[in-house]
């Protein structure tokens, strides 16, 4: 073993913590050796049969870690050292450190919930904070319960020591000092390298929302040139995507034709991950990296570092009901992480593509997954285990509103039935898929009847190998997406045929593993039960059988073209998306939507062709009466619908109409939220009481929708008028509340509030903290930052330019002024003359007007 890593001063303090406690934190930096050399520092600490299990967050540092460890060794991977990622494991009867990715630690645990042979789990980079990661740590603290010789190391470089030594019983933290060299770090409005060409920096970088724009690579060309002035050896340049890579690949290829640009993600084979990783002194190269280089891989050779600023996270969108990655600026603690690869090895150099102030505007730490991702998985596996989110040793509570759209999703899928899992879902859960895609891999198990009521048993006629192909596919990069040579389309179908002749090439396609590997998983599950009811398909051999076991995976995804001409689609959640004009699924009336870009319009970006026969299946109909004005008052309409589309409509007759039916239709509409837009009051008033009970004002009723739903008899059916209408909703819900809590609503929940300007600014209470936007110089003398709620509550401040543009958001005024506002005085006083910019903003009059006004 090598003899030079920081990390070895703490080896005997750290197994002693071990044996004595159980539980450790470890706190070191990028290249202290905390991965390579704990792992089998710690081996003694074991008992005969035991071994180590260390989690990795990414699958290309769980293998690199272990290839890196087995080499100290002097082994090959798979003797002493291995590791398992999903679909993939090298381990042997010698194997005592095994490397796995975070998944694969909490499947085990579902099977094995006492970690049998295990005697030390060691989560690695920690900090990043991955929903399985938290889910894991839960788990093995209950396992931990049932054991006394089972002990748990939490290890990371950001990582915020004192919360999680909390969590571990209050374990003790050790830090490694290690000398750290330093990295010089610059930032564009320092070195002036594009805002000389026009452009005003990360204002200028995205389009359309989620897109990097064409002045952003221009801008990276720059940045380029000006650190291969300044730096000798390889230069590391942090991207949010495998899209922005391709792009900036080919944007900088062409124009330094002399320098090799080499990618590095995550959906790179292994090879060309090697290729990446590998370095040679002779020749300099540029990086192009996805998150996976900022922390665990270890890249040699690289002394400069190019930060874009942003990241893609998975996370919920409301609007569609589906998750997403989303392009974000990232945080400061990601920041430091990004440089902090500039200067493993030596002295190096950042280039930071913002402005300080821009940097100073980012939030301090990256928020964990469990508060912003999709929780379906989460909470399955949670029901599986038999236990509640309320049950569990967690760093952050998971959002109530999070839990309630992942709990409505697995009883749509037939995964739970009143909380409680199901045969369904239990074998849903023990497929590493999210559980949409498990579904449909279960669903291809019902094998169709032949002729004489007897199964088919072959897997080709069941359809469990269309099956694991599709979710193969959707659980991995579109492999169409980036082929130059042919024209995009949105059919899965292609992708089908793809796969299919793939596998009959004896292609060595990841895919076709991952397919294959599923077709396994499935297998070895087997049918637990049959307590479900029997789904009718059709032979799933077809297209059209294909479809029908894709509805079953994505109910409130299935799609109907809005008129016969269109490209326009409705989905069953109520979304609308567009198809491409050119693609040929356009001649379908029906589609089951797998994926889509979730922008202001919505488009479709992978679906099947399907017909009624493949969406409308016994429980998936639904009866919806519902009041339609006319010109002689209303009429009542019963629907046939899946979720928002109309299959069939039918007026009633009057004497089929009664009162109770007119009052039920106005009572559907309105839970369905369908007229709180139309009475701006009501929407501020439940906003507000919402954001109040959220701060702890739990005295106040509930004004959530699911709640308003439920007591709706008493507070909305005494207000409704003989004719079956209402005129406006902010007095029936202002009845649900007494006299003195109106008034606690109107002190604690303004609607406006007096900025020192004399200025009444609204604040937005649609999102959480509420959000107050004013022009900066209306703030001027104002120290502290506005907070609502008996100070329970900050205001999150959005500052405006003189033209009404935001130039900061920050939640921490009296920091703003002290730390930030010289940079943004010096950034827009040049562009707004004519306005007041002080050097001093507390000692200056705060203003509405510009300076000849304010003479």
């Amino acid at each position: 073993m090598q003899s030079d890593f920081p990390v070895q001063s703490l080896i005997e303090p750290l197994r002693r913590q071990l044996t004595e406690r159980r539980f450790a934190v470890l706190q070191a930096p990028p290249g202290a050796g905390k991965t390579t050399v704990l792992p089998q520092s710690l081996l003694p600490l074991l008992s005969a049969g035991q071994s180590i299990v260390m989690l990795q967050p990414r699958r290309i540092a769980a293998v690199q870690a272990a290839s890196r460890i087995a080499s100290l060794l002097g082994e090959q991977v798979g003797q002493t050292v291995g590791y398992s990622i999903r679909f993939e494991r090298r381990v042997s009867a010698k194997t005592r450190i095994e490397i796995v990715t975070e998944g694969m630690l909490t499947a085990r645990l579902q099977r094995d919930p006492e970690l049998t042979g295990v005697g030390l789990v060691i989560f690695d980079e920690f900090h990043e904070r991955s929903l399985q990661s938290d889910l894991g740590l839960a788990f093995v603290l209950e396992a931990a319960t049932l054991r006394d010789d089972l002990r748990i190391l939490v290890m990371s470089a950001t990582l915020d020591g004192t919360a999680v030594s909390r969590l571990l019983d209050n374990a003790p933290v050790l830090k490694v000092d290690v000398r750290r060299f330093e990295v010089q770090i610059e930032y564009e409005d320092a070195c002036r390298l594009y805002r000389s060409q026009g452009l005003r920096g990360a204002a200028d970088f995205i389009e359309r929302g989620q897109y990097l724009s064409q002045a952003f690579y221009k801008a990276l060309l720059s940045a380029v040139r000006h650190t291969l002035q300044r730096t000798t050896k390889d230069i590391l340049v942090f991207l949010p995507g495998q899209g922005e890579i391709r792009r900036a690949a080919t944007i900088l290829g062409e124009s330094l034709t002399d320098l090799p640009v080499v990618p590095l993600y995550g959906e790179l084979s292994r090879k060309e991950q090697d290729e990446a990783l590998r370095y040679d002194p002779g020749r300099r190269r540029l990086i192009l990296a996805t998150n996976v280089a900022q922390t665990s891989l270890t890249i040699e050779g690289v002394d400069a570092v190019i930060d874009s600023g942003f990241e893609r996270r998975q996370r919920y969108d409301a609007g569609s009901g589906m998750s997403r990655l989303e392009l974000m600026r990232i945080a400061k603690d990601a920041a430091e992480q990004r440089a902090g690869r500039a200067g493993r090895l030596a002295d190096g150099y950042c280039l930071r593509m913002c402005s300080r102030s821009e940097f100073d505007a980012l939030t301090e730490r990256t928020p964990p997954e469990i508060a912003e991702a999709d929780l379906a998985g989460f909470l399955l596996e949670l029901r599986e285990r038999g236990a509640s989110p309320d049950e569990l040793c967690l760093l952050d509570r998971p959002p109530a509103a999070a839990l309630s759209r992942a709990s409505k999703l697995l009883h749509e899928l037939g995964a739970l039935t009143d909380d409680r899992i199901t045969a369904t879902g239990r074998q849903m859960a023990r497929l590493p898929l999210h559980p949409r895609l498990s579904r449909m891999l279960v669903a291809s198990l019902e094998a169709p009847r032949g002729p004489r009521g007897q199964k088919e048993s072959s897997d080709s006629q069941n359809g469990l190998h269309e099956a694991a192909d599709l979710a193969a596919l959707l659980s991995e990069r579109d492999p169409l997406r980036f082929r130059p040579d042919e024209p995009f389309t949105a059919d899965l179908q292609r992708r089908i045929d793809w796969i299919t002749s793939q596998r009959e090439r004896n292609a060595s396609e990841r895919l076709v593993r991952i397919a294959d590997s599923l077709v396994r998983s499935v297998r070895e599950s087997g049918r637990t039960t049959r307590e479900q009811a029997e789904i009718q398909v059709a032979t799933p051999e077809t297209p059209a059988g294909i479809a029908a076991l894709l509805a079953l995976a994505f109910p409130d995804r299935i799609a109907k073209r809005r008129t016969s001409q269109s490209s326009e689609y409705l989905l069953a959640n109520g979304t609308g998306a567009i198809l491409n004009e050119a693609d040929p699924l356009r001649e379908s009336e029906w589609l089951v939507v797998a994926d889509l870009d979730t922008q202001a319009k919505a488009r479709i970006r992978l679906a099947l062709a399907a017909d009624a026969t493949d969406v409308v299946r016994e429980g998936s109909v639904s009866i919806r009466r519902v009041m339609r004005p006319v010109a002689a008052g209303f009429q009542i309409v019963e629907e046939e619908r899946i979720g928002a589309i109309t299959l069939r409509s039918r007026v009633l007759r009057s004497d089929e109409a009664d009162a109770s039916m007119i009052i039920d239709a106005t009572l559907s509409r309105i839970c369905e939220g369908e007229e709180w837009t139309n009475d701006a009051k009501a929407l501020s008033l439940i906003q507000r009481v919402e954001c109040l009970r959220e701060a702890g004002f739990d005295d106040l009723p509930a004004c959530d929708t699911t709640t308003l739903i439920a007591e709706a008899d008493r507070w909305l059916r005494p207000f409704i008028g003989p004719t079956g209408t209402i005129s406006e909703y902010s007095t029936p819900l202002f009845s649900r509340f007494s006299t003195e809590q109106r008034r606690l609503i109107e002190r604690l929940a303004p609607e406006s509030i007096a900025v020192p300007s004399g200025s009444l600014i609204r604040i937005d209470y649609a999102i959480r903290p509420p959000v107050l936007a004013v022009k900066l110089q209306e703030l001027f003398g104002l120290i502290e930052t506005p907070r609502i709620g008996d100070g329970r509550i900050p205001l999150t401040l959005h500052m405006l330019s003189p033209a009404g543009r935001p130039v900061q958001i920050t939640n921490d005024l009296r920091s703003f002024w002290t730390s930030t506002y010289a940079d943004v005085r010096k950034e827009l006083r040049g562009r707004y003359p004519k306005h007041p910019w002080p050097e001093d903003p507390l000692s200056a009059a705060p203003t509405r007007k510009t300076k000849r006004h304010t003479g």
